[in-house]
């Protein structure tokens, strides 16, 4: 178990700011030449990209007690963080509505915290829970190894710390 902390809030923030930047900048210049449209084009997906990969971003959210009632060696819970970047990939490379997933937000439920606090906080994001095995910095092909029985993936046994 680790005493490491939250990351500060500039890195939780770090992408988000980069987008409102870089759009704030292109708007100014397109402002200046009084290219409205093109600045609505620009702004618009600066905008949406930066709330999406901010902290305040809620997605794909199961409170964390009730995600446990699902809880089974056939079942992943994810913990995940929209501002961590290897949750964006283990989005991309598990289907949000499989039914063999809960996906549980980092940020919008402090037992979920809490649980993750246990495992090196958001540095082990995402963490999968399935059945009795935690998997931290947990990849799709691990989840998917473990759901499909394949035992490949490598796990922390109950009481044991995981691995990293």
């Amino acid at each position: 178990m680790s005493t490491r902390s939250n990351p500060p809030a500039i890195r939780l923030w770090a992408r988000t700011l980069l987008f409102l930047i870089v759009g704030a900048i292109a708007a100014a210049i397109c402002a200046y030449y009084e290219w409205w449209i093109t600045m609505t084009i620009i702004l618009v997906p600066t905008l949406f990209f930066a709330w999406w990969v901010s902290p305040v971003r809620k997605g794909q959210h199961t409170a964390w007690l009730a995600a446990l009632t699902h809880r089974a060696p056939d079942h992943a819970i994810i913990v995940w963080s929209p501002a961590d970047k290897r949750s964006a990939q283990i989005q991309v490379g598990l289907q949000p509505t499989d039914p063999r997933t809960t996906w549980v937000n980092y940020h919008h439920d402090t037992e979920a915290w809490a649980f993750a606090q246990q495992n090196d906080g958001f540095a082990a994001l995402p963490i999968a829970l399935i059945g009795e095995r935690v998997l931290v910095n947990a990849t799709s092909g691990q989840v998917l190894d473990v759901l499909d029985n394949k035992g490949s993936a490598r796990t922390a046994e109950p009481g044991e710390a995981p691995e990293r």
